[in-house]
């Protein structure tokens, strides 16, 4: 059918404009071309891809547009090119926009007015296209989900950039409530089979609790749904939703199905332009007026389902559809303020003092326990604890009563917080303390007393308020004389009393003072011991609270340890659900990490309970991961009589790390903490011989998946370490298998970590690992040849062949051979070209050479410069060609370690076990416990570090030997190159000194120029005299230094200077900082790239950074030895920028620097200049050298 007829419309409103050109944009990254379909009340633009497996089709109501007219026919279709519609909103700033779109004519015609009334005219020819569109029958699919676009767009930015699709699963979300805690949904990875695999596919997989990140999850289906997505074209929808401000339903059947998702509006839009404000506050006083009368006694108690209702209308005032509070300043929510507002206004008029009042007190009367409550407490105790989750608050109405109570108590403390004290004085009297509460008058609830279920929910309010309430409770008095009391009291009746006492103590637990302490845990262990599981759930919060509060100390709670364990494995067997498995886990954890050596004599009874608890747990992997957890705490509290558990432990252990178990899945990265842990504490390799013979099942792990490589590695070096000869005589072919699997097939990384496990098992056992490496080492010269690896992963490789040198120079020579005997030829080689081994060792020195500066570690450059001057010996023509760069490297270690260092000694650097290569400095393996420090392996790495040569050899004597070796190796040859280098190292000084100066100048103008007897101090000082820098070098950094006519020469010269270069002197006073750095409490040692791109993390143009620095004992057990932190600092006297961003980073400081020591029992800080301490930073860098912040 041809349509024809005319399309007019107009739009002057900047946020027309803007959600139009949205649309647009999104329907171009769907496809190419825009069919426009218009209709009397309304306008829809669609787009389909050209493979039409992709549709998005956009709708705008007649309303929207300022003027939009139909004419000639019902309705009006043409199409045209999407990117010359997009290229008439290139104006700077439109002020109106006109599209005149003339179907008999084939033309639409664009007009643009912009500022000073400048116009333009755009005439864009429209084409045949057919006008199709897509029909999805959305009531027969089975699963609905509804969701936030912001929250989809952070679940697909957790997928690798350049991912096509993603698939789907929707699981029965009873069933998967039960298994993973309503994580009923799953997005993983999806790449075509038939399509040869990449080494570069990150296969992802997502869990998605359907009750926090989704709105609305419905799966109607016995069977789970899956449905795969392009990504791209979902982004796109995405995308304009999030502008859009609303949500998306998603609606899919099965693989290979239609998946609808059309955007959904929150319920109270209203598409009408909003009412005049009179009409809007009639409106919200009449809701208001309505959930009055629903709270105010004497009206009597309304239908629950309409009070969570109306309680949520309050609760909603102000929030966005997805529950976030309105932000004035953004430009989505402005509509929402605007409208909170004016209900503010209203608000403010009808809720009075003695309203608000009686609102309060009305309150307190919904959150008693009613009838429906304690019936469900009687069938299922435990789930009726779980149905009092905060998280479902909004499905019940005391919780909501709870939420809305805590709103009131924050706006008006003042008038509210009196009110609360008084009822809490009316229900103690009404139901005093001591009282017998089973012959109490009055009427009963259930056979509870009224009164004392009033009291309970008195609790419940003053529970929920702890923080308001601080000021106005006299809580020591009202613990012991009333509280204590009744939680001890085991009378029946008392329940529901001792349940809210317990969790009001979880809520004021910062309020409990130690002499109270003993005689709450005697009452919470109590409750542990009671047969109801909801009492004890309620006592395990609680009494986790107070174990993980500041002021627990082990000394007071050590009698309760083994009757708390004991209670806890009873309660672990009588559980149903995951969460009270969870939560009595989590509290067995806790108790074991905070108790220390107090829990020595339980930890073998308590292990001998894990193998039941396990087989109890077959099918449940949540719950076996919190089995592997706990026996990962007791393992490293035994240390070194650790042998003794390997009998109860090595099952699970096998079990997990056995990729033939379905369930390793789920256990391998907590089975790998655990084996790392028994290995870290094993005491000698004859004790350990069981945990050595899981090297295969090792092997199997790691080659099925390079997901765990981070723990698969350390477990590996740990064996290693270990085991020594022997276990590499043994199992050299596993562990050769992993890096051979591994090398070429992981990112940067990846390859980051591999490296110095290899350097360490070449180091650790000399005699085997060079023979039985061997073929792992020939793929890894080949990958560097080929040149496919980066700069960074290139010159980390040669530390592993700097090891091999070391150790062997004869098997570095035989690898040569192999190599290129195997067909490895250097870069620029002919294909198929044979390769010699001499050809290979130029190629390979230089690109050692050139990736010399991009080792940031200084034991790394140390390693590869001693092992570079034990290179100079081999006979080998391509060392001459490479002499003048292996000798700038060589010299600039040299001059780094020996040429000044502050103390006057030069540092050793021997084999050192750190994962805290690569960009991020987060490759460091983290387990549960801190095992890098268990006595057995700190041993066995102290006594490799100081087996290493490396640690006891100075670079200027393993120079002074390699130019003697290649002295009797060259002869006069070696003599020509040398005297050819002087320019080259000139150069070097030149550079070294133009960087000094440089860094110089960014501090102050002048230079502050020292000549001393030995050295050279050039300085520099800001105007303000607020920074100070100042860089010192040695005589014997420059060919010819001398000092005239005095002991200290001083003068000052500006760093600017002429072309002339005949620069006059100045009097400026020759300045000096003194630091006594022995009275700082704070020491940092870090390196120089590392401080750099921590600095990058902040707003540019940012004057001033803040570094805190925290005891790290107590940060340790706070934040995973995140005891330092950054911040950014901005002026408070000045005025606020809205483009000021304040960023804050935690550091790891055992990751991220070198040392770390602060004496102080407190925190201190100190804020600096950001441009002052980039400048050192900088030459820091340029030297390669690590920096000391005191």
């Amino acid at each position: 059918m041809a349509y024809t007829g005319r399309i007019l419309l107009s739009l002057g409103r900047p946020q027309q404009i803007k959600d139009l050109r949205a649309a647009l944009n999104c329907l171009f990254k769907i496809g190419s071309e825009l069919l426009v379909e218009g209709l009397e009340d309304r306008l829809v633009l669609r787009s389909i891809n050209t493979a039409k497996s992709a549709f998005f089709a956009v709708t705008f109501s007649s309303s929207f547009f300022d003027d939009y007219q139909v004419h000639g026919s019902e309705v009006v279709q043409s199409a045209v090119l999407l990117k010359h519609v997009l290229a008439t909103f290139r104006t700077h700033k439109i002020n109106r926009m006109t599209l005149d779109m003339d179907a008999d004519q084939s033309m639409l015609t664009v007009t643009v007015v912009g500022e000073n009334k400048i116009t333009k005219t755009y005439h864009l020819e429209c084409m045949n296209s057919e006008i199709l569109n897509a029909t999805v029958d959305k009531d027969s699919c089975p699963t609905q989900v509804i969701a936030e676009a912001g929250e989809l767009n952070k679940l697909l930015s957790s997928f690798q950039s350049g991912l096509d699709e993603i698939t789907i699963i929707a699981n029965p979300e009873n069933l998967a409530s039960a298994a993973s805690m309503h994580r009923a949904c799953q997005l993983q990875s999806f790449y075509d089979p038939e399509k040869a695999r990449s080494k570069d596919n990150l296969h992802t997989s997502l869990e998605v609790d359907t009750r926090s990140l989704f709105v609305g999850y419905q799966h109607r289906s016995a069977n789970p749904s899956d449905v795969t997505f392009n990504v791209k074209d979902f982004r796109s929808m995405v995308a304009l939703c999030e502008h859009m401000g609303v949500n998306i339903i998603l609606s899919f059947k099965y693989l290979g199905s239609i998946m609808a998702s059309p955007p959904t509006y929150p319920p109270f839009d209203d598409p009408d332009p909003p009412p005049p404000t009179n009409i809007l506050d009639e409106e919200i006083s009449r809701r208001i007026s309505s959930a009055w009368y629903a709270f105010t006694p004497r009206f009597g108690k309304s239908d629950e389902i309409t009070l969570t209702t109306k309680i949520n209308l309050y609760n909603a005032f102000g929030k966005t559809s997805g529950g976030r509070q309105a932000d004035p300043s953004n430009e989505q929510d402005a509509p929402v303020a605007a409208l909170a507002a004016q209900a503010q206004a209203s608000l403010a008029g009808f809720w009075g003092r003695e309203r608000l009042t009686g609102l309060c007190t009305s309150l307190t009367e919904h959150l008693m326990l009613t009838q429906r409550d304690l019936e469900e407490w009687s069938v299922c105790p435990e789930g009726f604890f779980h149905a009092c989750d905060d998280s479902a608050w909004a499905e019940r109405s005391n919780l909501c009563a709870e939420t809305l109570m805590l709103t009131l108590l924050t706006q008006h403390k003042v008038l509210l917080c009196p009110v609360v004290v008084h009822l809490l004085t009316a229900v103690s009297a009404e139901c005093p303390t001591g009282a017998t509460v089973g012959t109490m008058p009055g009427p009963r609830v259930c056979g509870l007393p009224a009164a004392l279920l009033r009291k309970e929910a008195v609790y419940h309010a003053v529970s929920a308020a702890a923080y308001e309430l601080h000021d106005y409770i006299d809580w020591g008095q009202w613990l012991r004389s009333s509280l204590l009391p009744e939680l001890s009291d085991a009378t029946p009746v008392m329940r529901p009393l001792r349940r809210r006492v317990a969790a009001l103590v979880g809520d004021w637990v910062a309020r409990v003072e130690n002499v109270d302490r003993p005689a709450l845990y005697r009452a919470l262990v109590g409750c542990m011991s009671e047969a109801d599981a909801c009492l004890q759930l309620t006592a395990v919060s609680t009494l986790r609270s107070l174990v993980d509060d500041w002021n627990f100390s082990d000394e007071q709670f050590a009698e309760w340890v083994g009757p708390t364990m004991q209670l806890l494995v009873h309660m672990l067997k009588a559980a149903d659900e995951l969460d009270s498995q969870t939560a009595s886990f989590n509290l067995m954890n806790l108790v074991i990490e905070r108790m220390g050596d107090h829990i020595r004599p339980f930890v073998t009874p308590i292990l001998q309970l894990m193998p039941q608890l396990w087989a109890d747990a077959e099918g449940a992997p949540l719950v076996r991961i919190q089995v592997l957890l706990a026996m990962c705490r007791l393992v490293h509290t035994l240390g070194p009589e650790s042998p003794a558990c390997y009998a109860l432990v090595l099952p699970p252990t096998s079990t997990s790390i056995d990729v033939s178990n379905p369930e390793s899945l789920s256990l391998m990265e907590d089975g790998l903490a655990l084996l790392l842990i028994l290995l870290r504490n094993a005491p000698d390799a004859e004790r350990g011989a069981p945990l050595l013979s899981l090297a295969p099942l090792l092997a199997s792990a790691m080659a099925a998946s390079t997901e765990h490589i981070r723990f698969g590695v350390a477990v590996l070096t740990s064996m290693v370490l270990l085991g020594g000869a022997p276990f590499m005589q043994a199992h050299g072919a596993s562990v050769a298998s992993v890096f051979t699997a591994f090398f070429g097939n992981v990112n940067e990384r990846g390859m980051l970590l591999l490296f110095p496990a290899m350097e360490l098992v070449l180091g650790a056992v000399p005699s085997v690992a060079p023979s039985v490496l061997q073929p792992a080492l020939t793929r890894l010269l080949g990958l560097l040849m080929a040149g496919r690896e980066s700069e960074v992963v290139t010159s980390n490789a040669m530390t592993v062949f700097a090891r091999l040198l070391l150790i062997s120079p004869a098997a570095f020579t035989q690898l040569l051979s192999d190599a290129a005997a195997s067909g490895v030829s250097p870069p620029g080689a002919p294909p198929g070209a044979a390769a010699s081994p001499e050809a290979l060792l130029s190629a390979l020195l230089d690109a050692w050479t050139d990736g010399f500066d991009s080792l940031a570690s200084t034991r790394a450059r140390k390693l590869c410069a001693v092992a570079m001057c034990r290179l100079l010996a081999l006979p080998s023509p391509a060392l001459l060609d490479a002499l003048e760069p292996l000798l700038v490297c060589i010299t600039g270690v040299w001059s780094e370690l020996e040429g000044g260092a502050d103390d006057g000694a030069a540092p050793s650097y021997g084999l050192e076990y750190s994962w805290s290569v690569g960009d991020d400095g987060g490759l460091e393996v983290v387990v549960v416990a801190a095992s890098d420090e268990a006595e057995g392996e700190c041993m066995r790495r102290r006594a490799l570090s100081e087996s290493d040569p490396v640690g006891h050899t100075a670079v200027s004597a393993a120079l002074r030997e390699g130019l003697s070796a290649a002295q009797a190796a060259h002869g006069q040859a070696l003599h020509t190159r040398l005297a050819a280098m002087d320019g080259s190292i000139a150069a070097q000084q030149i550079k070294d000194l133009r960087a000094a100066l440089n860094c110089l100048f960014k501090i102050g103008s002048e230079l502050l120029v020292e000549g001393l007897e030995d050295r050279l101090v050039l300085r520099s000082i800001n105007t303000a005299k607020s920074a100070f820098f100042a860089v010192t070098f040695s005589s014997s950094f420059f060919d010819d230094y001398q000092v005239h006519g005095s002991e200290v020469v001083q003068s000052a010269v500006l760093l600017k200077i002429t072309k002339t270069y005949h620069l006059e002197c100045m009097n400026s006073e020759i300045l000096n900082a003194t630091v006594d750095k022995d009275s700082c409490p704070t020491q940092v040692i870090a390196e120089a790239g590392e401080l750099n791109k921590l600095l990058s993390s902040f707003q540019r143009g940012l004057d001033e950074i803040t570094i805190i620095a925290n005891p790290e004992n107590l940060a340790s057990a706070a934040s995973m030895h995140r005891a330092c932190q950054l911040q950014s600092f901005y002026d408070p006297e000045k005025a606020r920028s809205k483009d000021n961003l304040h960023t804050s980073l935690e550091v790891d400081t055992r990751s991220l620097f070198v040392g770390y020591q602060h004496r102080s029992a407190n925190p201190s800080d100190v804020t600096f200049n950001v441009k002052d301490f980039r400048s050192m930073v900088a030459l820091c860098e340029h030297m390669g050298v690590n920096i000391i912040l005191r």
